[in-house]
C-alpha cells in the first residue's frame, strides 16, 4: 500500500495516541458521519484535502485543523500550519523546562 495524501483524524478519548486514518474516497456526507461517530477533535490533513474537509467542516465538531504542507498552496489562517505547530511545540517543551522551578523536574 503506497502513501499519498491523506486525512487522519484524533478522537477525544482516553488514550492520547488513539488516531483514526480517513480514507477520502467516501462522500463527504459519509466523512462526516464517521468524524462525528469517532468524535474526532483534531485533524491532521494534507493541504491538498482542504477542500474536502471544507466540504464537511460545519458538519464535524473538529477543534483544531493542521495543515501539512506537501504543495504550494497557502494555508489559510483559519488552520495552523503543522511544520510550525511542530516547531512551536519543540520549543516550548525546552522553555518549559528552564521556567519551571526545579529546572523541569
Amino acid at each position: 500500500m503506497g502513501s499519498g495524501p491523506g486525512v487522519g483524524g484524533c478522537p477525544g478519548s482516553s488514550t492520547p495516541d488513539e488516531t483514526d486514518t480517513l480514507n477520502r474516497r467516501p462522500h463527504p456526507d459519509a466523512i462526516a458521519s464517521i468524524m462525528n461517530h469517532a468524535e474526532d477533535r483534531f485533524l491532521i490533513v494534507d493541504d491538498l484535502l482542504v477542500p474536502l474537509f471544507e466540504q464537511v467542516k460545519d458538519r464535524v465538531g473538529v477543534e483544531r485543523v493542521l495543515v501539512v504542507p506537501l504543495s504550494s498552496q497557502n494555508i489559510t489562517d483559519s488552520y495552523e500550519n503543522y511544520e510550525e505547530f511542530l516547531a512551536t511545540a519543540s520549543q516550548g517543551k525546552s522553555e518549559e523546562n528552564v521556567s519551571r522551578p526545579g529546572g523541569g523536574e
